[in-house]
């Protein structure tokens, strides 16, 4: 039985693609979302992803996507917004004990795991961005 990261607990430091360590990413918090080309419930995910990045351009967020290199480029395309993308194989998200896909984690500068949800509808990166709002001023 595969057991899932809890919160709490700290997120394996894997390599990312360009030989990039996950810690070297963390400032005050990170948002992680990670998704696949291959997974039919992940294409409501990048509409997420796209709207939360276009609507907090200044929250912390990368995108993790299982896909092939060839697959890349296109899947780039998918995000109108400056989205931080990075390439892993779907052994990355087993190695993090994740819960696959499409799923997002907020993780302080430590690395620890405060949030989690999935990231497939709207409103659901928000949840998972709520923990970070005392690093951004407040508007209106």
């Amino acid at each position: 039985m595969r057991t899932h990261i809890q919160i709490g607990d700290y997120i394996p430091d894997v390599t990312l693609s360009a030989g990039i360590k996950l810690y070297s990413l963390l400032e005050d918090y990170l948002l992680i979302a990670m998704v696949s080309t291959d997974c039919a419930v992940c294409l409501p995910a990048f509409d997420e992803i796209d709207r939360f990045a276009a609507e907090r351009p200044d929250y912390k967020l990368i995108v993790l996507m299982d896909t092939s290199e060839d697959k890349l480029e296109l899947a780039k395309q998918a995000f109108s917004a400056p989205v931080r993308l990075y390439r892993i194989e779907a052994s990355v998200d087993h190695d993090m004990k994740g819960y696959g896909f499409p799923w997002a984690y907020g993780v302080n500068s430590e690395g620890q795991l405060i949030s989690h949800y999935s990231c497939s509808e709207p409103g659901h990166l928000d949840i998972i961005a709520a923990p970070f709002r005392m690093f951004h001023s407040v508007v209106g």
